[in-house]
């Protein structure tokens, strides 16, 4: 990611969940805006 500009740095934007080829599941994930604390 180290192309992308900004990257760690912005306040908002997309949540990438990765498998690396391999099988996985997610369950309860929670978001939450931890900038209101």
């Amino acid at each position: 990611f180290r192309k992308l500009e900004k990257f760690g740095v912005r306040l908002a934007g997309h949540i990438l969940l990765q498998d690396h080829g391999d099988a996985v599941w997610y369950r309860n994930i929670r978001i939450r805006d931890l900038s209101k604390k």
